[in-house]
């Protein structure tokens, strides 16, 4: 009998094992990844924005003639022909992350019409001259340094500056409003080709999606200054001028997004 009662707890025993043996195991999870936001490497990316000026065209002039209807109020000494207008181009560079830091150079150009136009017209006295001044803006790069912090992985804060050059153009006339043939004659001066500044700014980038990223700026770029001057020969003796000079010390924002080469996201566990 008490071998018969050993046989069945053995028997018991082993078929409780068999069965815990077959039962399911309850999965593990494995630890989510960290997603690491990684700036280092090269991007492309376009941009569009807006620019402005409220930069004025002071006048100088000989002083028997410009300057003398300038004396009285006949002739502008100074216009205001501020400049407004949209601009679009794109922009490569490359960053290098350290840690919470970020340092990197870009290049940009843009197409831009940022231009503006004033006029001075006086009737008081016999001889009335209408002057006019244009000033524009078509075109501008840059080559800077870019130096920023990170105070989220995905957010980059940074502050930009260098090397600023443009296509920009000034035009004055003189034009007496009784006709052509008058002294000193229609008139009209034309001083325009590349010029060359400089830069600064400041700026934010927010990567919202692996390798794509979308920022936006302030630049203030200064492209010198220009003169231009026209010359009367019908007014005895010859030469009398009258010369605008202007500086071209624009205002940026725009907005920008960029492709980012590699990847940014890398999984870490």
């Amino acid at each position: 009998m008490k071998n018969l009662v050993a046989a069945t707890v053995a028997l018991s025993i082993a078929a409780g094992g068999a069965v815990a043996a077959d039962m399911p195991l309850k999965a593990v999870k494995a630890p989510a990844p960290v997603a690491i936001w990684n700036w280092t490497g090269f991007y492309v990316g376009a941009n569009g924005g807006y620019g402005w000026d409220d930069e004025s065209v002071g006048f100088t002039a000989d002083p028997a003639f410009f300057g003398a209807a300038i004396a009285i109020g006949n002739a502008a000494s100074r216009l205001s022909p501020s400049a407004r207008g949209g601009l679009a181009g794109g922009q490569v560079g490359y960053n290098w992350q350290m840690n919470s830091f970020v340092l990197g150079i870009e290049a940009d150009y843009d197409w831009a019409d940022i231009n503006g136009s004033a006029g001075f017209r006086d009737t008081a006295t016999g001889v009335t001259f209408e002057n006019i001044a244009t000033r524009k803006v078509s075109s501008f790069g840059t080559a800077r340094a870019r130096a920023g912090f990170l105070p989220t992985n995905q957010l980059l804060l940074y502050a930009t500056g260098g090397f600023a050059w443009g296509e920009t153009r000034l035009t004055i006339t003189q034009t007496p409003l009784l006709g052509c043939g008058n002294i000193p004659g229609c008139l009209a001066a034309t001083s325009s080709g590349t010029s060359t500044g400089w830069t600064v700014g400041a700026g934010a980038e927010w990567m919202f999606a692996p390798n794509w990223s979308l920022k936006a700026e302030y630049l203030y770029v200064d492209l010198g200054g220009r003169s231009a001057t026209v010359v009367s020969t019908v007014q005895a003796p010859a030469g009398n001028f009258y010369t605008g000079t202007t500086n071209f010390r624009e205002n940026i924002v725009r907005a920008g997004i960029n492709y980012h080469f590699g990847g940014p996201v890398v999984a870490k566990y």
